[in-house]
């Protein structure tokens, strides 16, 4: 019952580990992709939306995390981002109504 219990937890505590792995990536992923569209990071911060099971390429069950955040512009204009990822790796990146190949 104790090595049940102590399973339990370290998978809990793993989970929580690669969880904050993941969102520091994706804040890192949309505090540069910000920075390159000439945007502000609205509250340094992105939030999980969406926590899933998915395969990757190479047909690995791996959890997928969709994490949004708002940045806004020189006019004070408020843009939707959205970081998708699939494991540890970038599936999408969107900002609502940017375009990233023109310059801001």
């Amino acid at each position: 019952m104790e090595t049940l219990l102590l399973l339990v937890i370290l998978t809990l505590v793993a989970w929580w580990y690669f969880g904050m792995q993941a969102r520091e990536r994706a804040h890192g992923l949309a505090k540069g992709a910000c920075s390159t569209m000439d945007v502000t990071l609205l509250d340094d911060t992105v939030a999980i939306a969406s926590l899933t099971l998915a395969r990757s390429a190479e047909g690995r069950l791996v959890v997928r995390r969709i994490y949004t955040f708002d940045c806004v512009d020189d006019l004070e204009i408020r843009h939707r981002g959205t970081i998708i990822l699939l494991g540890k790796r970038l599936e999408n990146l969107l900002i609502q109504d940017l375009d990233p190949t023109l310059p801001q």
